[in-house]
């Protein structure tokens, strides 16, 4: 991880099984982010859990949903 001093951003994913809860939490954070001024900080997405293992290079935290977890 990069923090900002350096010019990246931190890079987290939001994961569930089918994508409705993470997705709408993914757009939510992403929409906060915006409003407080942390667009070069971080930056949220949006993961199937399925797909998080082959796509880990791609974020430095991966969030999983309690469903996810629970399951």
């Amino acid at each position: 991880y990069n923090n900002s001093i350096g010019g990246c951003m931190l890079r987290i994913a939001i994961c569930c099984g089918e994508g409705f809860a993470s997705g709408f939490l993914a757009k939510r954070l992403d929409a906060q982010r915006a409003k407080l001024g942390l667009k070069d900080k971080c930056s949220f997405i949006f993961i199937p859990f399925v797909q998080l293992y082959g796509r880990q290079n791609e974020v430095d935290i991966a969030f999983l949903m309690a469903h996810v977890v629970n399951s």
